[in-house]
């Protein structure tokens, strides 16, 4: 997945691929911690590489109506398997992915979202919202188990329309 300016993200992590830390600083963190917390040495493990994940294939086929904001791409796939808690981060680590979604959706505006879900409910098949990502109690999983798929949000390009800020404020009591 790469994000409007072409920079790729990590598939397991938080945030992109060319921000985690190389192997001499993993050393220098693993020896610290080590050190700091009197942890008996560890093996480091390697990073996991994308090409080492396998995932199941995608059960449904993207409808000719949804092709121009949905994929069903390896690294889409895996990248909104899991959310960012802790044991998300170890399962994507180990390149542990046995329930991806069928398909990514990043819907343009309402009429995909709209059209995105008619088809799910005529279909049966789970919509998940991804939203950025961040659920750490695995709000995003779904096994699909009852249902013909699952279809899942990638990054949502659809904003608000509001006239105004204070539009906006207005409808808060706190800010008025």
């Amino acid at each position: 997945m790469s994000d409007t300016n072409g920079r790729e993200q990590s598939f397991w992590a938080w945030g992109y691929a060319d921000r985690l830390p190389n192997n001499d600083d993993r050393r220098k963190l693993k020896a610290r911690i080590e050190n700091q917390l009197g942890f008996p040495e560890r093996p480091m493990l390697d990073m996991p590489s994308f090409e080492d994940v396998v995932l199941p294939d995608a059960r449904i086929n993207i409808p000719s109506d949804l092709e121009s904001f949905c994929t069903r791409s390896k690294r889409a796939r895996a990248h909104h398997t899991y959310g960012k808690a802790y044991r998300d981060l170890v399962r994507g680590f180990h390149c542990e992915f046995e329930t991806p979604p069928d398909i990514v959706a990043t819907p343009r505006d309402e009429t995909d979202i709209e059209t995105r879900l008619a088809w799910a409910t005529t279909e049966s098949i789970a919509v998940v919202p991804f939203g950025g990502g961040t659920s750490v109690v695995g709000g995003i999983e779904c096994s699909g188990e009852g249902y013909g798929g699952v279809v899942t949000d990638g990054w949502v390009r659809v904003r608000p329309r509001l006239s105004s800020a204070s539009e906006q404020l207005g409808t808060c009591d706190l800010f008025r």
